[in-house]
C-alpha cells in the first residue's frame, strides 16, 4: 500500500519536473503574491502604500457617515485606505490632478435606500495612472455592499424600526424613540447577535 503511494508520488513529481514552466509558475505565483502584499503593507518598516479616497457626501446621514468611517478603518497601525471628505468640485480637481486613487460620490437619498433595502448607486471614479490601489478600494466597497445585504438578513426588523424613527424625527417629533423602545431594540439586536454567534463562533 505504502509502496504504491510512493510510486504514484514519484511519477507525479517526475511529470512536474519535465514541465519546467509549470513548476516555475507553481513556485513563483505564491512568491509574487507575498511580495505584493509585503509592498502594500510597507514591508519591514518601509513606507506603506496608501490609497487616498476623496469622498463627496451628498447624503450627509448616519449611514453615509458610517460608510466613510468603515472605508477608512482597517486593523493595525497602517492604513491601506485614507478617506478625505471633500466637496464635488474639490474632489473632481483632485482626481483629475492625480492626487488620489479614487473619487467616491455618495448621492442624496443613499441612507434611506440602504435602510429600506432599495437600489442605491455609488459613483466611483478611479485614477487611471494607478493600477493596484484603485482596485483595492473597489473590492473593499464590494465587501461593504455585501455587509449591508447580510445586515438586512439578520437585523431587518431593527433596521425598519430605525428607519421609522428617522422619519418621525423628520416629521418634527422631539423624541426619536422612547426609553422602552430603545431597550426593546437593544435586546432584540443582542438576541440576534447571540444567535449569529452560534454559527460563526466555533
Amino acid at each position: 500500500m505504502i509502496g504504491g503511494i510512493r510510486l504514484i508520488a514519484w511519477k507525479d513529481w517526475t511529470l512536474r519536473l519535465r514541465d519546467r514552466w509549470s513548476l516555475v509558475s507553481w513556485l513563483a505565483v505564491p512568491l509574487m503574491i507575498g511580495v505584493m502584499i509585503t509592498a502594500l503593507s510597507g514591508g519591514q518598516g518601509g513606507p506603506a502604500l496608501t490609497a487616498r479616497v476623496l469622498l463627496v457626501d451628498q447624503d450627509d446621514t448616519f449611514i453615509s457617515h458610517a460608510l466613510a468611517s468603515a472605508l477608512g478603518q482597517q486593523p493595525g497601525d497602517r492604513k491601506l485606505i485614507e478617506v478625505s471628505i471633500v466637496d464635488r468640485a474639490e474632489g473632481q480637481r483632485g482626481i483629475e490632478a492625480g492626487e488620489a486613487s479614487a473619487l467616491l460620490i455618495v448621492p442624496e437619498g443613499f441612507g434611506t435606500a440602504v435602510l429600506r433595502e432599495r437600489p442605491a448607486k455609488l459613483e466611483l471614479v478611479t485614477n487611471p495612472a494607478q493600477r493596484i490601489l484603485p482596485g483595492i478600494v473597489e473590492e473593499y466597497l464590494k465587501v461593504l455592499v455585501d455587509g449591508a445585504f447580510y445586515a438586512h438578513r439578520v437585523f431587518g426588523e431593527q433596521l425598519k424600526t430605525i428607519d421609522a424613527a428617522i422619519d418621525a424625527r423628520r416629521g418634527g417629533g422631539r423624541r426619536v424613540l422612547d426609553d422602552t423602545k430603545v431597550a426593546q431594540l437593544s435586546v432584540s439586536i443582542n438576541d440576534n447577535i447571540r444567535w449569529l454567534a452560534g454559527y460563526l463562533d466555533p
